[in-house]
């Protein structure tokens, strides 16, 4: 069986390992240089060390994502810590780690802290499949009050999904939420690979490759061939090949260019990430910070607040945005003016915050970061085999494992039940691997 997957992101990765495993000819097409997708590195450049373009980290209930990184034999790599969390407001920064510095936070009452902590605990015990036609504002202005939902909850929600916020389901709160308070008196649990997330690319390319597969970068598939309502092959800018199935893990938007395939209104928004290398550490103790202003950016994540500098040499900090429009200045402006935009947001917060403490930087942009969790979403999420074409499969950041919040481990979890869908198949028609 020979298997052509669009996309060298986590899932196509994790798809084509377990079909090369069972002995499909398997080749992926990345459009850009390098394969990883969102999990992809700055290399070699910073003394020798990788580190992600966009931030990323585990958490102890990331089960797929743990499990993959057990059987690929880099176990020793992950190493867990204890995150602390901030919230900028009104010219100062709070430390929300801890139940004690939740209860000293004076933006909020002793009532507003007593209905969030009530809407915590019942994030755990709901069902997320009933409040997918909520909307997270009605959901907190309903059961925390408007005073929560404007002085704590919608500068977090307006820094994640911009103008887009009011659309935001309560499924998507309440699983961020969930996924959030796992954790312990002293911090929440998280986790990461020493050497970076690079070391989980490479050792999946690295067996795929081992399994006689292929990988072609830099090659960006430009149609899914289709004959007689089944899937022949593949085009891109190179050349055609001929496929027996295929499995495209790219965004819906790009899926329709290739293919005309319509998945409906399923709403992807974009990020921009900057990423410093610092002399010393802007922020005391804190690994997150998110921030209530009105500024170019929703979070400063302070990567080295979490992981020891001693890994690095230096201290590296993410600055954080989403857009949701390509018409965004994020979007639209040179690299430079981004950083021109950023650093001007960072003195803001910092007054005593010196540019003579950046010793590099690089800007991270795509227009497909992830879906946004707007109302009704899940009723469009689709399944991972096409029902009206032969051969097709689809999975991703848009596939159920990622509903109501995307992750890598998610998106592995949507590569691995993919690869079983198109073996199940594969098998029901005789044909074997």
């Amino acid at each position: 069986m020979r298997v052509g997957i669009v996309g060298g992101g986590v899932t196509g990765l994790v798809a084509g390992y377990y079909l090369s495993k069972r002995g499909a000819d398997v080749l992926i097409f990345e459009a850009e240089p390098e394969v990883g997708g969102l999990l992809r590195s700055y290399c070699a450049e910073r003394g020798g060390y990788c580190i992600e373009r966009f931030y990323h980290h585990i958490f102890r209930g990331d089960r797929g994502l743990i499990e993959l990184i057990e059987e690929l034999g880099l176990s020793n790599l992950l190493d867990w810590r204890k995150g602390s969390t901030g919230y900028h407001v009104g010219g100062r920064v709070y430390p929300l780690t801890t139940p004690g510095e939740i209860l000293r936070f004076p933006h909020l009452t002793l009532l507003d802290k007593a209905r969030l902590a009530a809407l915590v605990l019942r994030s755990r015990i709901c069902s997320l499949e009933d409040l997918d036609g909520i909307r997270a504002r009605d959901l907190i202005e309903r059961t925390g009050g408007k005073r929560l939902y404007r002085n704590f909850f919608e500068p977090l929600l307006r820094s994640k999904f911009g103008e887009k916020r009011g659309e935001v389901s309560a499924a998507w709160l309440f699983g961020r939420i969930r996924i959030r308070s796992d954790r312990s008196p002293g911090g929440e649990h998280l986790g990461y690979m020493r050497g970076g997330f690079q070391r989980l690319v490479d050792a999946l390319a690295d067996q795929i490759i081992a399994h006689g597969g292929a990988i072609h970068t830099d090659e960006p598939v430009t149609r899914i061939l289709i004959d007689n309502g089944r899937v022949s092959g593949l085009e891109s800018r190179k050349e055609r090949y001929r496929f027996d199935r295929v499995i495209s893990t790219v965004p819906p938007g790009v899926l329709r260019e290739i293919s005309g395939i319509d998945l409906g209104s399923f709403p992807y928004q974009g990020a921009c990430c900057a990423l410093f290398g610092m002399k010393k550490a802007l922020m005391e103790g804190v690994y997150w910070l998110n921030i209530a202003d009105d500024l170019p950016f929703g979070a400063l994540i302070e990567h080295t607040n979490l992981f020891p500098v001693e890994w690095y040499g230096e201290h590296l900090l993410y600055v954080a945005s989403y857009f949701q429009s390509e018409k965004d200045p994020l979007w639209q402006k040179s690299e430079k003016e981004v950083i021109r935009t950023f650093i001007s947001g960072i003195k803001r917060l910092f007054p005593g915050f010196s540019e003579d403490d950046i010793r590099w930087w690089r800007v991270a942009r795509t227009r497909y970061a992830g879906p946004i969790y707007s109302v009704g979403l899940r009723e469009q999420i689709p399944p991972y085999r096409v029902e009206n074409i032969g051969g097709l499969y689809l999975a991703g950041m848009f596939s159920m494992p990622n509903y109501p919040e995307r992750s890598i481990n998610g998106s592995i979890i949507a590569g691995k039940a993919c690869c079983e869908a198109l073996s199940n198949d594969n098998i029901a028609d005789g044909e074997g691997d």
